[in-house]
């Protein structure tokens, strides 16, 4: 890039930010599948003719509800860095394009925000209600 063209400089960032927002999004969808994948074979555990023997017993239950748990945390926190990073460069990205923000950009970015850690709040709510014995799976 030349130093006596600013426009295309600007382009080009805007370009690059349109991308990485873009990629940030895609990781967002992959981490997403993967933890619906894995957990949802978690969840479903408990509730099948094995599970509900072996979440039976106390030591057992609490071992697997502190590991769903954990995983469900270790989802939230990064699906939480994954948007507040996806929102920071399509700010930037609009930014770049010379245009301006709506002014309840940030309201619309919270309940994103909200909408995308849910299910994990969900799934480690679930797991403490098992842990605690509050859910108890049907035996067959």
């Amino acid at each position: 890039m030349c130093k006596d063209c600013p426009e295309q400089e600007r382009l080009e960032r805007a370009r690059l930010t349109s991308e990485t927002a873009r990629h940030y999004g895609t990781m967002r969808f992959a981490m997403f599948t993967v933890f619906t994948a894995v957990l949802g074979a978690l969840m479903a555990f408990p509730f099948s003719h094995g599970g509900s023997a072996f979440v039976e017993h106390a030591g057992q239950r609490l071992l697997l509800a502190g590991g769903g748990f954990g995983l469900s945390m270790l989802f939230l926190l990064a699906e939480f860095r994954i948007s507040t990073l996806v929102a920071f460069y399509q700010d930037a990205a609009v930014r770049a394009h010379g245009l301006t923000l709506p002014d309840d950009q940030d309201i619309w970015r919270d309940i994103v925000l909200l909408t995308m850690v849910a299910p994990y709040a969900m799934s480690a709510f679930f797991w403490l209600l098992i842990g605690f014995g509050a859910i108890r799976p049907f035996r067959a």
